[in-house]
């Protein structure tokens, strides 16, 4: 993605450049007309890129304040803040890689943004490891309750009724993640169809 928007930035500034001082044309045989049209319809997928990208931010931040919102209200689980709290830092980084390509060489808004995005990111990081260690801490609590089953008192036949439920468990996990994944490739798939509506 860097590399795209290196190529795009040198790009617009060499169009700038010959717009600015038509004679580095040299005549050869192109078109200056053509290069502001180019330039024009560049500037306008940037313009786009990056109204996209703030809406995106707009939204997962939305999103995440709802979400955070509805743990308190025990509405939400902790795991939907967790992937609230992803969105609003990867829809953050992909403003900053959008504004870059918009930003002048040396600026002062874009170095703002980009210390902006990285307090962003580490409070992001700093929310999952938080949210991720209470679900550790419930979890524990939930195997010690169910370590509280004295499994060398059960009969052969609770014992097997007992593994083949954690069997089962595991199967409806697994298939469960398996359909999760492939609804998400879906519906990332759906979003690259459509980018601008993702947020409207």
């Amino acid at each position: 993605m860097q590399q795209t928007v290196d190529t795009i930035s040198l790009a617009s500034k060499f169009l700038n450049d010959l717009m600015a001082n038509p004679q580095l044309y040299n005549g050869n045989g192109g078109n200056i007309e053509v290069d502001e049209m180019l330039l024009a319809c560049a500037k306008a997928i940037t313009d786009a890129g990056l109204i996209s990208a703030s809406k995106a931010v707009a939204g997962a931040t939305n999103v995440l304040i709802h979400t955070a919102d509805g743990v308190l209200k025990q509405s939400n689980s902790h795991e939907e803040l967790i992937v609230a709290s992803n969105e609003v830092a990867a829809s953050t980084a992909q403003l900053v890689a959008a504004s870059r390509v918009k930003a002048n060489f040396v600026s002062q808004a874009q170095d703002n943004l980009e210390i902006a995005s990285s307090n962003v990111s580490k409070a992001c990081k700093s929310l999952v490891v938080k949210v991720e260690g209470l679900l550790i801490r419930k979890d524990e609590e939930g195997e010690k309750e169910k370590e509280n089953i004295d499994l060398t008192k059960l009969t052969p036949y609770e014992g097997k009724t007992l593994e083949m439920e954690q069997q089962v468990k595991i199967l409806k996990l697994e298939n469960s993640i398996l359909a999760a994944r492939k609804r998400l490739a879906e519906i990332r798939k759906q979003e690259y169809k459509t980018p601008e509506t993702v947020f409207d």
